[in-house]
């Protein structure tokens, strides 16, 4: 999972750069201290090769001890070939599509976010979405700008608050709410978060966990 860990980073770079210097320039004051959550959930593939409908997925949020600090989402719907190279078909926050760029593979119509919303967890504060279908080879892509008052800002992390290894946590489920229709499906969570200083990014945390056959409904512990 190397080469697209690599590529999800080139695709921070190429495709949130604009998003994120935009977002910064109102989010925060001087006096506090910004942090960039990127997080993705990419359906590798079933053995039917076929969509999934009705699929809620939560990714961490930047928190301190599991209490979620002020933050604003938005998302990039990518389409991955088989060299794992990245292509955005749509952008978009809580309100809904911003952007359209093309379509790809399987998909011929526009992803419709049924939910997007911050929530609480018994894992910590999650970024939640419920898509209405998502295809083979696509990559959903969350992009949160969070802010955080200099007093705690060394506190802050997606890992869950509590757990000896200290793990994060992401969630995946489709066909809600009847759990056993939903079909095994390869996945992979990857969540990274950075933190400003002095006007640059850098990279504080990254987790990821790739899972084949992975049963509907689960929690999935992420790794450092």
């Amino acid at each position: 999972m190397k080469k697209q860990t690599m590529l999800f980073n080139v695709a921070i770079v190429a495709v949130t750069a604009v998003i994120t210097l935009g977002l910064l320039g109102y989010l925060t004051p001087r006096e506090n201290v910004n942090f960039l959550m990127n997080a993705s959930f990419t359906y590798r593939g079933s053995e039917d090769n076929g969509v999934i409908e009705n699929i809620v997925l939560r990714f961490p949020l930047p928190n301190v001890e599991n209490k979620a600090i002020t933050s604003l989402t938005t998302w990039v719907l990518y389409w991955m070939d088989n060299d794992n190279a990245l292509y955005p078909e749509m952008y978009g926050d809580a309100a809904g599509p911003l952007e359209f760029y093309e379509f790809r593979g399987q998909r011929d119509e526009n992803l419709g976010i049924l939910i997007q919303c911050d929530e609480p967890s018994a894992y910590g504060p999650k970024a939640f979405f419920k898509l209405d279908k998502i295809y083979p080879n696509e990559v959903l892509f969350v992009i949160t700008e969070a802010m955080s008052s200099k007093d705690v800002a060394d506190k802050v992390t997606l890992k869950y608050y509590g757990d000896d290894e200290g793990r994060s946590m992401a969630y995946e489920h489709s066909n809600e709410p009847d759990y056993e229709s939903g079909k095994a499906i390869d996945l992979y969570f990857w969540a990274q978060l950075s933190r400003s200083f002095d006007n640059e990014n850098r990279v504080i945390e990254t987790f990821s966990r790739s899972v084949d056959n992975a049963a509907s409904g689960w929690w999935w512990w992420l790794y450092e």
